[in-house]
């Protein structure tokens, strides 16, 4: 009895001095899933958590489907270094085996890798891997077994996905090479040429069937796969100042070849306008004056001046050398300089002076005091002062504004020397003429007499000046010596607040240019070999068959003058080839149209005010009749001088009614069929057709809109624009017809297109075709509706215009 009871306290106390934990230990598979291919690899690991129990060996049998799975190794790196059994594989039972060990103070962790089996998959399937007849022991010289669970792992292995087939080798294309440009116009690229036309030609290599090309101002553009033509040049004209570049590159049956590029430098306008400046006074003792004179180009560069003296030869000098500049030795008397500058493009302007050289022995010119004692003036100038007296006072005041108009004639430097040589002359002779028909008279009330005369009928003189030119709706670049019109003139307008330019026009073989300008203040030039601008021979349009002449003065274009510019431009020769004489004649006559231009409206009204107060004198027959015709010139000059009607056309919204901007205008010979000119609508719809005579008809092309198409037009020699004003029909469409590609189903059918003189007529568009409506083609492209003039291809692109055959 006493022996059972100490054996049942031996047991109590055995477990209660059990350490706490024991048998806690478990065996498990990292990762224990996962997804894979058929043919891949991947690893497991086989790891203890010993939960905080200190272990010093182990053992397992790891089972796994050897028809999915196949272990290719076992690795033993992990947590055990001793290994009564090796850790081994064998792929016929689908078993991996091992069992190892560590010496004191052994493991105590959660995650101690044992082994690392790698796995190869065969097939598709799911492979269940589990751990069967393990034990883990701890490490308290018992041996105890503390396993108490074992883990397994599930994989799933799917079929591999069939390999993409490896891409065909591309062929070997024989593409063709850069081609080489050339240009007639503008032969060296490293030069500045003044031509804003512009014309190319490139070689053709064996088996091109095309070309694409495009003019920018970018260096490197390759031109789009859209065949441009098989011709091997291409010209455009009115192309901008600047540094352009032409790209071309051919097409053969292998494909697009890389683009070659060419570079144009051009420069129309000439160096800004200078002065010479005179160092040493314009009366100078000096036989070596000093002159100073300097100008800018602000496109291509100056490039040299040349100096005249005298009508001598031109003498070069190089930029920076000309402030200042000594002239070489001179003889005494009077000399005039001229200097040219130009630029990189030869292109010139020019400036002049001129200077007397006297003998310090000479005394300098006497300045005449005006209150001079009358005992001390000439017999002629006695005569005049007691006729002036004698005059009344109103006449006194227009003798007096008279004198003062010349003498700011004086002091115009131009015509300083004409004056001195014959205007002289020819006013002592007039006073000697005037004081003899003045002292044959008896009275002071007959002079009177005679200047009611010369008021009440002196416009009547002026009328072939005032009434004899029509004013035109377009303006006129003219020789100021001939008169007669200046073909292929450059004329330029500029905004005068930035000095941007707005548009260039080049004149037509009548020297008509037109622009559509709206409210701004601007400024013009005009550039045109042989030819200077502004001009310093025609000042006035009293001697001239045009009128509204500008000469390089601001515009201030007012909201009631917006639309065409209708100004008339003289431009001077080259002076080397006008004789002098000629030259002062012409001098003269533009002091004499200038005094005219003054006289023409007090005379006007003088008439008019003294035929009302003759009437109310005598009224009689003859004196309303003179009141009459005074009226009737009156209305005639204001309707002359009104506002010009429209001259422009207008493109609107047939629905809206609304103005189109930016849409294109094409003019069309109607005899020829070639393109006249190319325009792009205003903000206000407006567009300038400027035309010779002839036929001509519109073509209307905006992206939104039914391509519209008038009938032919006359535009006669008076009337010389197009006042058009087309309504176009919106639709749909966003793109045009030009570009697509591939088949396409096209189906045509006749559709009219209204015209202005029908809608005039009617004031609404026809509904059916009539022989007074002109029909375009319906062109339905995969069920969308576009319009097509008939017969006429319209060009792709739209640059600079360019000659037929030629790509814009």
């Amino acid at each position: 009895m006493a022996k059972r009871i100490i054996i049942a306290l031996s047991l109590v106390i055995f477990f209660i001095l059990l350490p706490k934990g024991l048998e806690a230990a478990s065996l498990y598979l990292s990762p224990s899933s996962g997804s894979y291919t058929v043919g891949s690899s991947f690893s497991v690991s086989l790891g203890v958590n010993t939960d905080g129990v200190a272990i010093n060996s182990a053992q397992a049998t790891v089972s796994f489907p050897n028809d999915i799975l196949e272990v290719s190794g076992v690795s033993s790196a992990g947590i055990f270094t001793l290994w009564p059994v090796t850790p081994t594989f064998s792929n016929a039972t689908g078993t991996v085996t091992f069992a190892g060990g560590l010496p004191t103070p052994g493991y105590t962790g959660s995650a101690g890798t044992i082994i690392t089996i790698s796995f190869n998959t065969k097939v598709a399937g799911t492979a269940n891997v589990t751990i069967g007849g393990g034990s883990v022991l701890a490490n308290d010289g018992l041996g105890t077994n503390v396993l108490t669970s074992q883990g397994s792992g599930s994989y799933i292995v799917k079929a591999a996905a069939e390999p993409e087939p490896e891409p065909e080798p591309e062929p070997d294309l024989d593409l063709p090479d850069a081609l080489t440009i050339t240009s007639s116009t503008h032969p060296e690229q490293s030069l500045w040429y003044a031509k804003a036309d512009t014309e190319f030609e490139w070689n053709r290599q064996d088996g091109v069937v095309g070309f694409s090309y495009a003019f920018d101002d970018q260096p490197t553009t390759t031109p789009d796969r859209i065949r441009d033509g098989t011709d091997t040049n291409a010209s455009y004209t009115g192309t901008g100042d600047g540094i352009w570049y032409f790209h071309v590159r051919a097409q053969n049956e292998d494909g697009w070849g890389s683009a070659g590029h060419y570079k144009v430098q051009i420069d129309t306008i000439p160096p800004l306008p200078f002065e010479i400046d005179l160092l040493d006074g314009k009366r100078t003792t000096k036989t070596s004056p000093r002159l100073s004179f300097e100008t800018t180009d602000e496109t291509s560069g100056l490039h040299h001046y040349d100096l005249i003296v005298d009508n001598d030869q031109p003498i070069g000098i190089d930029v920076g050398e000309t402030t200042p500049y000594t002239l070489s030795e001179l003889a005494l008397g009077g000399h005039s300089v001229v200097a040219l500058a130009y630029d990189q493009a030869n292109n010139s302007s020019q400036a002049g002076n001129s200077f007397t050289i006297f003998s310090s022995d000479e005394q300098s010119p006497v300045v005449i005091d005006e209150d001079i004692p009358e005992a001390e003036l000439p017999a002629l100038a006695k005569t005049l002062k007691k006729i002036e007296e004698a005059l009344p006072e109103p006449i006194q005041q227009i003798i007096e504004q008279i004198g003062e108009t010349i003498q700011r004639l004086r002091q115009n430097k131009v015509v300083t020397n004409t004056i001195d040589n014959i205007i002289e002359p020819l006013i002592t002779t007039t006073a000697i003429i005037t004081a003899t028909g003045v002292a044959a008279t008896t009275a002071t009330a007959q002079f009177a007499n005679i200047l009611y005369l010369f008021f009440r009928f002196g416009y009547f003189w002026l009328l072939p000046v005032s009434l004899g030119k029509r004013r035109k709706s377009w303006g006129v670049v003219f020789d100021s010596i001939t008169g007669r019109p200046v073909p292929r003139a450059v004329v330029r307008i500029f905004t005068r607040e930035f000095n941007k330019l707005k548009e260039s026009q080049i004149t037509d073989k009548e020297g008509r240019f037109g622009f559509l300008i709206d409210k701004g203040v601007y400024y013009a030039t005009v550039t045109c070999p042989g030819y200077i601008f502004p001009s310093h021979i025609l000042k006035t349009a009293a001697i001239s068959q045009f009128d509204n002449i500008y000469r390089g003065d601001t515009m201030d274009i007012k909201e009631k003058t917006e639309g065409i510019l209708s100004i008339n431009i003289p431009i001077d020769p080259n002076r080397r080839a006008v004789s002098q004489k000629r030259l002062s004649w012409l001098r003269f006559a533009n002091i004499l149209g200038v005094i005219i231009e003054k006289l023409n409206v007090p005379l006007l009204v003088g008439g008019t005010i003294l035929s009302w107060v003759s009437i109310i004198i005598e009224p009689k027959l003859g004196n309303y009749l003179m009141l009459g015709l005074y009226a009737v010139l009156i209305t005639l000059r204001f309707i002359i001088s009104r506002r010009l009607g429209r001259s422009y056309g207008l493109v609107t919204d047939k629905n809206s009614g609304d103005a189109i901007d930016q849409a294109i205008v094409r003019t069309y010979n109607a005899d020829t069929g070639s393109i006249s000119s190319t325009r792009v609508t205003n903000s206000k719809g407006q567009f300038n057709a400027l035309l010779s005579p002839g036929k001509y008809y519109l073509v209307i092309i905006k992206p939104g809109y039914f391509t519209f198409q008038s009938k032919p037009v006359s535009v006669s020699k008076r009337r010389g624009y197009i006042r058009f004003t087309a309504e176009l029909k919106p639709t749909k469409i966003k793109e045009p017809l030009a570009g697509l590609e591939g088949d396409v189903d096209i189906h045509l059918e006749d559709m009219p297109i209204t015209t202005d003189d029908e809608q005039n007529k009617t004031g609404q568009p026809p509904t059916e075709p009539s022989a007074k409506t002109t029909t375009v083609k319906k062109v339905s492209v995969k069920n969308q509706d576009v319009f097509k003039p008939p017969e006429l291809i319209t060009p792709k692109k739209s640059q600079p215009q360019i000659k037929k055959g030629s790509k814009k």
